[in-house]
């Protein structure tokens, strides 16, 4: 892993934890979020992932 690498997978890191820190009712058992946000902040984070890995790993479409 090179530093360009772990400077991706720090921002990473970063992403999903303000991801965490936005959920206001993490902690409740009956909380309730749009998919659609969780889906435009996956969109965003496993292009990030992917970035790191495409020299790595080959993706199998299955």
């Amino acid at each position: 892993m090179n530093e360009n690498d772990l400077s991706i997978l720090i921002d990473v890191r970063q992403h999903i934890i303000a991801i965490y820190d936005y959920l206001e009712h993490k902690n409740m058992p009956h909380a309730m979020i749009s998919q659609q946000v969780i889906a435009k902040e996956l969109d965003v984070v496993i292009p990030k992932i992917d970035k790191i890995l495409k020299d790595k790993v080959t993706f199998s479409k299955g």
